[in-house]
C-alpha cells in the first residue's frame, strides 16, 4: 500500500492512495511560537482520517496527534493510545510488536520501519526535485501483511520520528529560506 503525500512537507499535506482516494489529512502549527529561535516553541501536528465506510463524507476524524515540547514530555497518540517511540525511533504497536524507524547512512531522507527480525514493514521516499520542480511525490510504502493492521500508527510514528530527528527534508529547509521562515529543532515556523 502506498500513501502518497500531496506536499513535499509531510507535516502539512493530504495523503491519498494510488487510486486517488483521499485517506488522511495532516496539519501542523505552532501552538506556542518561538519568535527568538531559542528552541522554546511548541509544535502540534494533527492527523485526520477520512472514513472508508462512508467515502461520501468529506469530513475527516482526528485519529492522532503529536506535540513537541521543550520543557516537558512530548505527546504522540493514535486513538488516544500513547505510541511515543522510545529513544525517538522504537515503539510498540497495538498488536504488541516492537518496531523501529531506521535511517540508513546512504538514505538519510528515506527512513525504513523495521520489525523485530529487521524485516522492512514500511519505507518512506521523499519528494524528488530537479531544478526546483517536483519529479515525484513523496510516499510511505507499507508492506502487505504485518503493516496493514497498524497503518495509522505507522503514519503517526513516522511523522514523530521525522520531527524528533530534526530533519524534515532538504525541501523544507529550502522552502523556509524562500518564505523567510526560520526553524528550530527541525521544523519551520510557518503554516
Amino acid at each position: 500500500m502506498d500513501l502518497i503525500f500531496s506536499s513535499p512537507s509531510p507535516y502539512n499535506a493530504s495523503i491519498s492512495l494510488r487510486t486517488g482516494e483521499l485517506v488522511y489529512e495532516i496539519s501542523s502549527n505552532d501552538t506556542k511560537p518561538d519568535p527568538l529561535g531559542l528552541g522554546m516553541g511548541t509544535r502540534r501536528t494533527v492527523v485526520k482520517k477520512f472514513s472508508v465506510e462512508t467515502p461520501a463524507s468529506k469530513t475527516p476524524t482526528e485519529i492522532g496527534c503529536i506535540e513537541l515540547h521543550t520543557l516537558h514530555d512530548d505527546r504522540c497518540e493514535v486513538y488516544g493510545r500513547d505510541v511515543r517511540p522510545k529513544d525517538k525511533q522504537k515503539w510498540t504497536s497495538s498488536n504488541g510488536q516492537e518496531y523501529s524507524w531506521k535511517y540508513l547512512s546512504d538514505q538519510v531522507l528515506n527512513p525504513q520501519l523495521l520489525d523485530r527480525d529487521q524485516s522492512t514493514v514500511a519505507a518512506y521516499e521523499h519528494s524528488g526535485f530537479i531544478s526546483g520542480k517536483p519529479q515525484k511525490l513523496a510516499r510511505l510504502s507499507i508492506s502487505p501483511g504485518a503493516g496493514y493492521g497498524i497503518v495509522d500508527e505507522i503514519l503517526v510514528t513516522f511523522l514523530y520520528a521525522q520531527q524528533k530527528r530534526g530533519t524534515t527534508s532538504y525541501v523544507d529547509g529550502f522552502l523556509s529560506v524562500i518564505t523567510g521562515g526560520f526553524g528550530v529543532r527541525g521544523y519551520n515556523y510557518r503554516t
